[in-house]
């Protein structure tokens, strides 16, 4: 079985542990704890890759530690990316060689890793060992908040003082907002 990765979000978790992002240039762009899918949509093709070591890789085998939800599997771990989706696993036992396999610049990569490793580790760990593992390119596509416009009883937006923006419209999760569940109403 196999899964699509664009309408899912990795698990925060992931990155708690230890999990980096890095672009198509090897650079590390962001503070992972933030909010890293803003982040993605500005890197070059909007694309970028989550990486870890073997200590993070061990975790993520298994509850509570998975990577993201997946349609028919419910919770995805590390090996069921390894097994379903190789196109965007990878793993190497050197950091070079993962690199070669993200397609990124090498001499950039070990330079956010090293960078990376040598800030505080008051709250997340070195990435220090062995196989190192990409999981990408992720995309950011569509970025949204639990909530929506305001609007009348015929969908149009509605503006804070009260009055309608005239042929501005909104409906679904954009109208009324509210998250119920999985965006279905109960």
């Amino acid at each position: 079985m196999s899964f699509l990765t664009t309408a899912l979000g990795p698990a925060a978790n992931l990155y708690k542990q230890g999990a980096v992002l890095i672009n198509k240039r090897g650079e590390r762009f962001t503070d992972e704890l933030g909010d890293p899918n803003l982040a993605v949509v500005k890197q070059p093709e909007r694309i970028a890759w989550i990486v870890f070591d073997h200590e993070i890789a061990r975790k993520f085998t298994g509850w509570p530690h998975f990577v993201s939800t997946a349609p028919g599997i419910e919770y995805a771990y590390l090996g069921d990316y390894r097994r379903n989706r190789a196109d965007i696993y990878h793993r190497s036992p050197t950091w070079a060689g993962l690199a070669a396999s993200m397609g990124v610049p090498a001499e950039a990569l070990a330079r956010s890793i090293a960078e990376y490793n040598g800030a505080g580790r008051e709250t997340r760990p070195a990435l220090a060992r062995a196989p190192y593992y990409a999981l990408g390119p992720v995309k950011s596509y569509v970025v949204f908040t639990d909530g929506g416009l305001k609007v009348t009883e015929r969908h149009e937006v509605v503006r804070d003082d009260g009055s309608v923006i005239p042929g501005l419209y909104a409906a679904g999760a954009t109208g009324h907002g509210g998250h119920f569940g999985s965006m279905m109403p109960p």
